[in-house]
């Protein structure tokens, strides 16, 4: 039965800040993973390159109710990278009831700290304030990021709270998302959810997080021999069968 489920759902990623998802190694590998031994699930990836983090929101929303409008909706599994996990994580909160789970990879919690890693500390929030505009790190499209995005990004909630299940992967040489407050969303989460449960309010989903020897990029668990990022993804949707395990 919960294989059955995990095959009706829709699996969305929403790749990191400035990325293009079609020259994307997390994408292509979960493209993979999703269409893989039989599943045949299809990885829906929109484009979200040059937004920020509201008009990342809005053009999900606008992906999901584009998708609605052809066939019938169904519960949503949102994977998301960095900035993406966030606003993955915005999304499921704010829309409990077509949301079933989510897995974020080196989540950007607090998005402001992230903006303010990416533009090169204090000295470079300092450029990025006077100047209006200014290139990140990593950040290719838009070549200048306008420092709006960074004043938006200090308004948003630091960690949403979502009631549905969720699966962090962090590195712990990251030096873009804040481990604080990835860990802040799973235990402030936790406790939020203990609170519900008690109150008959409804089950209490589990959040869990693994932390690996990597960067923000996890490019080593993404691509190790272990398939770390691909068996955790496949466990987490009950999506694991026995081909999956063979080497």
């Amino acid at each position: 039965p919960t294989l059955q489920r995990a095959l009706r759902c829709r699996y969305i990623y929403l790749h990191e800040l400035g990325a293009d998802p079609d020259y994307n190694t997390t994408a292509t590998l979960l493209t993979t993973v999703l269409r893989g031994s039989g599943r045949e699930l299809e990885l829906e990836c929109p484009l979200l390159t040059g937004m920020s983090i509201t008009e990342q929101l809005e053009a999900l929303e606008a992906h999901v109710a584009e998708v609605d409008a052809a066939e019938p909706p169904a519960m949503l599994r949102l994977i998301g990278s960095g900035v993406g996990a966030y606003v993955a994580a915005l999304y499921a909160s704010r829309h409990t009831d077509r949301v079933d789970s989510l897995f974020l990879l080196s989540p950007a919690f607090k998005p402001s700290t992230a903006l303010r890693a990416l533009a090169g500390g204090e000295a470079g929030l300092a450029v990025w304030e006077g100047s209006g505009k200014h290139a990140l790190s990593g950040v290719p499209i838009p070549a200048e990021v306008p420092f709006s995005w960074y004043e938006e990004a200090r308004s948003l909630p630091p960690h949403p709270f979502v009631t549905c299940e969720a699966y962090t992967i962090f590195g712990m040489k990251d030096d873009v998302a804040s481990y604080d407050e990835a860990l802040a969303f799973n235990r402030e989460g936790s406790e939020e959810m203990r609170t519900l449960a008690n109150k008959d309010a409804g089950p209490c989903n589990e959040r869990k997080m693994l932390e690996v020897n990597d960067g923000h990029g996890l490019e080593l668990a993404i691509t190790s021999e272990q398939r770390m990022v691909e068996i955790k993804l496949l466990e987490f949707f009950d999506l694991l069968l026995a081909d999956d395990l063979q080497t």
